[in-house]
């Protein structure tokens, strides 16, 4: 089955040679092209690709404002970023917008072209150094960003305990007010202590006054 492309980028010569590139491979069909943000999205309705291969910076709005036009007025495009940035917090902003798979202008035409063929059948990829660079940035997060987003792997009931502990209920009243048993909810002690990586209940505590979840 062929698979139809529109290649979105501002750089003629670049995009010229990416479709001479891609326009090699027996089952690929360039169908149009886009140097625009604010084209994207219109050449996308008119030409139906199977896959939008998209720089991340262009004129126009930015790649990643035309991903996210495209994720609201054409939800079934598959869109693989193309891009000279591999920093964190473009791919990870890309990812979150809805986008299929990350790779730099400087992979190697094989890269480029699996990448394609995985996304096109549904896939997702992501270049090494784009992985890499995604995970010195995590390494890098904020001690605070790490906590909420441990915070956010509570469930409502463990939410509820935490809540009340750090009000300094004790497990006993915890259990009546809630409902369950005092041993339940040493229980939910253990697993809030496990998933905030902390040692006792003062720690969960003043973690919960400093994020909001004392009353």
């Amino acid at each position: 089955m062929t698979v139809r492309l529109l290649i979105c980028d501002d750089h003629p010569l670049f995009r010229e040679g990416l479709r001479r590139m891609l326009e090699t491979v027996e089952d690929f069909e360039v169908v149009g092209e886009a140097e625009r943000a604010d084209d994207v999205v219109r050449s996308c309705a008119e030409l139906h690709p199977d896959v939008v291969v998209l720089d991340v910076e262009l004129p126009g709005g930015s790649g990643i404002g035309a991903l996210e036009r495209l994720r609201t007025e054409q939800p079934a495009a598959r869109v693989l970023m193309l891009s000279a940035f591999g920093d964190a917090t473009r791919v990870r902003r890309a990812l979150r917008t809805g986008a299929n798979g990350y790779l730099l202008k400087n992979a190697p035409p094989k890269e480029v072209i699996e990448a394609i063929r995985k996304v096109a059948a549904g896939g997702s990829a992501l270049a090494l150094a784009v992985a890499e660079s995604m995970a010195d940035g995590l390494r890098a997060e904020p001690q605070e960003e790490i906590m909420r987003r441990k915070l956010a792997l509570l469930t409502e009931r463990e939410r509820a305990v935490l809540r009340l502990a750090a009000a300094g209920v004790s497990n006993a009243e915890i259990g009546r007010r809630l409902s369950i048993s005092e041993g339940t909810v040493k229980n939910h002690v253990t697993h809030i202590l496990r998933k905030l990586e902390l040692e006792d209940r003062t720690q969960a505590a003043v973690v919960a006054v400093k994020h909001g979840f004392a009353d």
